[in-house]
């Protein structure tokens, strides 16, 4: 019994461990903030490219029709 309850603590320590902000595993927040960036970034990108598709079909309906 309290060989498991050893068992239990140890892990309950490593999760903590690995919770702390403190840890050089985890994720900073400038990091956090990048990724954000980068997916707006990529996100304003496709809808150009989106808005320029619809131009650009309208554009040969036009002329084709």
């Amino acid at each position: 019994m309290e060989e498991r309850y050893v068992q239990y603590l140890e892990k309950a320590k490593m999760i903590l461990r690995q919770m702390d902000p403190r840890n050089t595993n985890s994720i900073s927040n400038q990091e956090i903030q990048s990724l954000r960036k980068q997916i707006d970034e990529k996100d304003r990108k496709l809808k150009d490219l989106d808005v320029n598709l619809f131009f650009l079909i309208s554009f040969f309906k036009i002329f084709i029709l």
